[in-house]
Parts: structure tokens; C-alpha cells; sequence
């Protein structure tokens, strides 16, 4: 936490409204399916990440990342933002929240 900013990975997100944390570490919640993936840095907050693995098979395409600092996280995507992005495994993406749930440690 630095101040009303949540320091993830050294990239500074806003924290989430109606949240109060006075803890100066809290762990955060993203949901695979609540998580944008971009090829280039966008005007949104966002984190790098690498692709690892991808699961193509039902509507919902898996992906697997390594974020910038070495942690997993998982992201699901339709079938159609799958074939715009093109993703192929070791590719550098841009990862931003669609929302974020926050527990104080």
C-alpha cells in the first residue's frame, strides 16, 4: 500500500472504492475472467507478463502468465478476443484489472 494505491509488482493501481486498509501488505484477488490482456501498453493500469501456456479448447480460452516479479496468473478469454490477440507462448502481453477484490494480511 502507498497510500491510496496498491503497489503490485512496483506497478501502482488504484486501490478499489469502498475499500479501507490501514495494513501496509494485503494479498489481491484478480479473477481469470475479470483480467484484460493487451499486446501493447494501454492507457489503462496494467503489469507485463509473459505467456506460458494456452488452452484453446472450449469457449473459454485458459491462459497461463508469469507476471513481471515470477507469479502465476491465470486469465480467461472468449474465443473471438483469442484469434484479435493472436497469442503464442513466450510473448509479452499487458495484463490490467477489470476489478480487483483486496484482504488485509
Amino acid at each position: 500500500m502507498e497510500g491510496d494505491k496498491l503497489n503490485v509488482g512496483g506497478m501502482l493501481i488504484d486501490k478499489p472504492e469502498g475499500v479501507e486498509c490501514e495494513a501496509k501488505t494485503a494479498t489481491i484477488y484478480m479473477r481469470p475472467h475479470m483480467l484484460h490482456i493487451d499486446p501493447q501498453p494501454n492507457h489503462r493500469q496494467h503489469f507485463r507478463a509473459i505467456v506460458k501456456h494456452i488452452n484453446a479448447a472450449g469457449p473459454q480460452v485458459k491462459v497461463e502468465l508469469t507476471t513481471a516479479w515470477g507469479a502465476p496468473i491465470y486469465v480467461e478469454l472468449s474465443q473471438e478476443r483469442f484469434r484479435t490477440l493472436a497469442l503464442q507462448k513466450e510473448t509479452e502481453v499487458f495484463v490490467s484489472p477489470k476489478e480487483i477484490r483486496m484482504f488485509e494480511e
